[in-house]
């Protein structure tokens, strides 16, 4: 939802970092889903599903904005396109979807599977992204489609060794 608002604010293009208050506050949304995360995998606490949804509402309202900083961003060029303009506008992302966070509550196997399909496809698009800026600024000279092909390739290599990982890591507790 929140990509679709700066979609409709013509913000999906931005590259111009936020301002460090709204850098500071992103930051700190994040940290509630890190400390969820670390403290139920290693085994100091258990997790509930209220907390999931808190922390991954946190988390998932500032997620796009890093989605298009890491899109749009030019190392060797000026950013001047701004994705979000002042603090005022960030409280306004929080307000705006709050309501839509009801259709999350609703127990449906239609809609938690595309809540995954989302997240997944997310994941992957980052990758995608970090590894194609990577691999840009080593070869120069390469097609973009062949990057981005390549960048793909490694992304799903990537999430595969860490779902192997995760099932090697974690097959004691089955």
């Amino acid at each position: 939802m929140k990509l679709t608002h700066l979609f409709f604010r013509k913000r999906w293009r931005g590259n111009k970092p936020p301002s460090f208050k709204i850098l500071l506050s992103i930051i700190v949304c994040w940290i509630p889903i890190m400390l969820d995360g670390a403290t139920s995998y290693i085994g100091l606490r258990e997790t509930n599903n209220l907390i999931r949804f808190f922390t991954g509402f946190l988390f998932g309202i500032c997620w796009p904005v890093f989605i298009i900083l890491l899109k749009n961003y030019q190392i060797k060029k000026e950013n001047s396109l701004i994705i979000i303009k002042n603090y005022k506008e960030f409280i306004f992302m929080f307000c705006i979807l709050i309501p839509f966070t009801g259709i999350l509550s609703v127990q449906s196997i239609l809609i938690w599977r595309i809540i995954s399909g989302i997240t997944v496809g997310t994941l992957i698009y980052v990758y995608v992204q970090m590894i194609f800026i990577l691999i840009k600024n080593i070869f120069l000279s390469v097609h973009k489609n062949i990057l981005y092909f390549i960048s793909f390739i490694i992304s799903i290599v990537i999430m595969c060794g860490l779902s192997w990982i995760n099932n090697l890591l974690l097959a004691q507790y089955r």
